[in-house]
């Protein structure tokens, strides 16, 4: 019976996984025919085969490569905060990881003038010294709650430390910063997708071999350690991977809002509560990011960055996930 009901599960996985797979594909190939040119789905093929199509090869595909690595990184980051709390605001954009992030890939924007992988780097540095402040301040009280209140602090200070690095830069320097600020796919290259893709198929595949590890300690502290669970080890490690992940994502595109924050609730209500729903959580992260670019890029009058989509996207859902944690702590 219980084989059953483990088969059951991991072919609803697998069948998710497949089918959000094949919306990716989908969507990607709309973006590759969609644009102030149409090219039909013969004419991108050949344009893939042979190279000789700027528009497609140059511009379109980057942009396309990077939204899916981007998303699925932001996805899987967002869903490992949220199983690590067990809190929906637990994310990435929501707790000043991704402002963390920011703010040190601005000031090597802006001060320091730097680009390539010396933003990543640096976003990642300041991702992970934004997440150690946020452990350091609420450690005392050993409440992942607080834990999240103090990151919504930080959340704060760092966005009015952004605003701060954007009244002192130099008039030159706005246009790139607001762009990256907003979150945008615009100016993708192949070199990022190259920089991005091993550090998301490492991590990602680091936080997919912890998984049966994590679904334990999802169930309680007290069942994982008599399974040999290693319950300090294993929630560092996990926090300390999708904070990477969040970093570089960022790094790249700017803080997308909203990604890392919609991907897992919609991953869990996908996958039914019941598996391991990180690579769903991916997979719906990169299709928020390319559903957003699609709609920005050809659906709207205006170009606005991806960014800007997603957050309103996820503003509606984040105003009834605190209407509803309210009325859950009204009742208790």
């Amino acid at each position: 019976m219980i084989k059953k009901l483990v088969y059951r599960q991991r072919r609803q996985m697998w069948v998710c996984i497949c089918l959000l797979s094949f919306m990716v594909i989908l969507l990607s190939g709309l973006e590759l025919m969609w644009g102030n040119t149409f090219y039909s789905f013969w004419e991108v093929i050949q344009a893939l085969i042979h190279q000789d199509n700027f528009a497609v090869v140059q511009l379109r595909l980057p942009r396309v490569l990077v939204g899916i690595l981007c998303g699925f990184a932001f996805g899987i980051a967002g869903h490992s905060f949220q199983t690590l709390f067990r809190n929906p605001l637990a994310s990435p954009d929501i707790m000043g990881v991704s402002s963390g992030a920011a703010a040190f890939a601005l000031f090597g924007l802006l001060v320091l003038h730097m680009n390539g992988i010396i933003i990543s780097v640096l976003s990642i540095i300041g991702a992970l010294l934004t997440s150690f402040l946020i452990y350091l301040f609420a450690r005392n009280t050993g409440s992942k709650l607080t834990m999240i209140l103090v990151g919504l602090g930080m959340q704060a200070f760092l966005q009015a430390l952004i605003s701060y690095m954007i009244l002192k830069a130099a008039p030159n320097d706005l246009p790139n910063a607001m762009r990256w600020l907003s979150g945008s796919l615009n100016h993708s290259s192949m070199d990022e997708v190259l920089r991005l893709l091993p550090i998301v198929i490492l991590i990602g595949g680091i936080l997919m071999w912890i998984q049966p590890h994590v679904q334990i300690l999802k169930l309680s502290k007290e069942m994982a350690i008599p399974l040999g669970v290693n319950v300090k080890r294993i929630q560092m490690l996990v926090f300390v991977c999708a904070v990477i992940l969040a970093a570089v994502a960022a790094s790249t595109t700017g803080p997308i809002a909203s990604v890392a924050f919609l991907s897992g609730p919609i991953a869990q209500k996908i996958s039914r509560h019941n598996q391991n729903s990180l690579p769903i959580a991916g997979l719906i992260g990169s299709l928020i990011v390319l559903l957003a670019d699609c709609i920005s890029q050809n659906v709207l009058p205006i170009r606005y960055p991806v960014g800007v989509i997603t957050g309103v996207l996820g503003a509606p859902y984040l105003i009834y996930t605190l209407l509803r944690l309210n009325k859950k702590g009204g009742r208790g």
